[in-house]
């Protein structure tokens, strides 16, 4: 896959893809359109802040729960939603990064959240809702498997080929089988006596 950058986190010819939060949808895709975000002086820390423009997918209205709220359906003449936001409400007074292929600039989720490039709360809901879209129930994050109910049956996830497939893979050929190896080994030991 493509080295995923998003260029600097602030204006000045590159716009960064971000994530802002939201008051309905907890985050909201964004990109920085303007703001004090590149490497503010420590004493105006408090006062910096970034024009953000929000950018839904275009499968936002089919892939999302719209309550009646109209805050980011709310557009300026020129048809987009802009924000304003302090970087001091966000860790390390910095916006936190969208994953996008550096040469397209379109997301890129991950089976294993572990090789994301850009880890953070955003960033997990937004790899795990286009894998729920997708119809992709299940996804890593290491060892870790994270399950969403995809409120409705997958067909072909569930059949004798795909349990196969997966056991060998994972379980028995794959990097659990040695973790397994190594579990029954260390419980199999001596205990050491000092």
């Amino acid at each position: 896959m493509a080295d995923d950058s998003n260029g600097p986190p602030s204006g000045g010819g590159t716009s960064a893809k971000v994530f802002i939060r939201d008051k309905v949808y907890a985050w909201l895709p964004g990109e920085v359109i303007d703001g004090s975000a590149s490497s503010p002086v420590p004493q105006d820390v408090a006062r910096a802040t970034a024009s953000v423009r929000v950018t839904l997918p275009d499968d936002w209205d089919q892939s999302t729960f719209m309550p009646d709220h109209k805050s980011i359906r709310s557009t300026g003449a020129d048809g987009t939603v802009v924000r304003k936001v302090k970087l001091s409400d966000y860790a390390g007074n910095e916006l936190p990064l969208q994953n996008v292929d550096a040469k397209t600039g379109e997301f890129v989720g991950k089976s294993d959240m572990a090789d994301l490039p850009h880890l953070h709360e955003a960033a997990i809901l937004y790899n795990l809702k286009d894998r729920h879209r997708r119809g992709m129930p299940y996804t890593r994050v290491g060892d870790i498997v994270v399950a969403v109910n995809p409120y409705r049956w997958n067909h072909g996830i569930y059949t004798e080929e795909m349990r196969t497939f997966y056991a060998e893979r994972l379980v028995w050929n794959g990097e659990l089988h040695h973790l397994w190896v190594t579990l029954m080994t260390f419980i199999r030991a001596e205990p050491v006596r000092l």
